[in-house]
């Protein structure tokens, strides 16, 4: 069975929400490039799905999704000053999130899917 409970204080104690278990924003994450947030998020939900794969209840899992996926929103908000409507609207565009990546000799555009 999926710790709900625990998953949730680990949310809280690594400061991926607050004291209510509601999202916030991940201020050790503001200098990162919005590539490098997204796959931080995606790695961590999927170390935490890797591990409880087995379990029945795995669905419940569903929470956990919900207050990274909303983290990231307000994360990647805060760091470009926006609204969380305007972050939300950016992240459920159906091609998946767009970042540009500027390099030496040229600028490239990648696509991550967000969670």
């Amino acid at each position: 069975m999926v710790p709900i409970n625990d998953l949730t204080n680990k949310l809280i104690k690594k400061e991926f929400a607050d004291e209510n278990g509601k999202p916030k924003f991940v201020g050790k994450f503001l200098f990162l490039s919005d590539y490098e947030i997204v796959c931080k998020y995606n790695s961590i939900f999927r170390g935490w799905l890797n591990f409880e794969n087995m379990a029945e209840n795995r669905l419940k899992l569903r929470v956990v999704n919900y207050n990274l996926e909303y983290s990231l929103a307000h994360t990647l908000g805060a760091k470009h000053k926006m609204s969380l409507s305007q972050s939300i609207q950016i992240l459920r565009k159906p091609i998946g999130l767009m970042i540009k990546i500027d390099t030496k000799t040229k600028t490239k555009t990648k696509t991550k899917k967000v969670i």
